[in-house]
């Protein structure tokens, strides 16, 4: 049997579930001022890194593409990757644990960064003898999205205003819904 890659340990929130499940999550805070804000950033967060996820670089030359890429990863502390490597995930070497990878999807390269789990040694209750569990990996859709502005500036603008526009329709409901109580 072939090696695979690593893959993730976390598993991605379904997009069409990331929102209400944060909107849940934010629910104690409804009654609280400013939580229109939260509610807001959660929207937009949750619409620009679905639209990331499903992302394709169509109209971008793989030079163009990995010279970008390169710069990236050579600005968080990474070797620069000497050659284009499709449908393997890249370890970062020299730097902070981080791994990338490129498909190709739908006639052009699909990029994923990742990043290894913070995780807060303090929110286990890990008792003597033990071990806390080891971090897994998480997207780093800020470095996608950078690589996104740098490549398809126009798209990214486009989903950066459907975003405000997501933001803005949940600050508003959730202001109504606060009225509602008073």
């Amino acid at each position: 049997m072939p090696a695979r890659a690593p893959q993730s340990v976390i598993q991605p929130m379904s997009p069409r579930l990331r929102l209400p499940a944060a909107l849940l999550l934010s629910l104690p805070c409804l009654m609280a001022v400013g939580c229109g804000w939260l509610v807001g950033e959660i929207a937009e967060q949750a619409h620009k890194q679905s639209a990331i996820e499903d992302h394709v670089y169509e109209d971008v030359e793989p030079d163009q593409l990995w010279r970008e890429i390169n710069e990236l990863w050579v600005a968080q502390g990474c070797q620069k990757i000497p050659e284009p490597v499709l449908a393997t995930t890249v370890e970062c070497e020299g730097g902070a644990p981080r791994w990338v990878r490129v498909d190709a999807r739908d006639g052009g390269y699909h990029v994923e960064f990742e990043v290894e789990q913070t995780l807060d040694a303090e929110a286990y209750d890990v008792k003597e003898g033990e071990s806390p569990p080891k971090p897994g990996r998480e997207r780093d859709f800020d470095m996608e999205w950078t690589l996104l502005e740098r490549l398809d500036y126009p798209t990214a603008k486009a989903i950066a205003a459907e975003a405000e526009a997501k933001g803005a329709k949940a600050r508003d409901a959730t202001r109504e819904l606060d009225k509602s109580f008073d």
